[in-house]
């Protein structure tokens, strides 16, 4: 149930963001560069409300938005 549930989610997510074309939006680790990651979080100052599963993909569409490398890669 738990795979139908993160498969439909992350299915919902990418119609709604489609320039992320990400699998899986919610994966535990980020790696950013400190001046990327300044840029990224200077934007988050005035955004309220803005936590949870949420943040991921705000963290996301904004790195898109600024033109950052996104990578996957699995985690095992």
């Amino acid at each position: 149930m738990r795979k139908i549930a993160s498969w439909g989610f992350n299915v919902y997510v990418n119609l709604l963001f489609s320039e992320l074309k990400l699998h899986d939006t919610q994966a535990g680790i980020k790696l950013i560069k400190r001046k990327k990651a300044q840029a990224l979080f200077n934007y988050f100052e005035n955004q309220q409300g803005i936590h949870g599963f949420i943040f991921d993909i705000y963290l996301l569409v904004l790195a898109r938005k600024l033109n950052l490398k996104i990578i996957q890669a699995p985690c095992i």
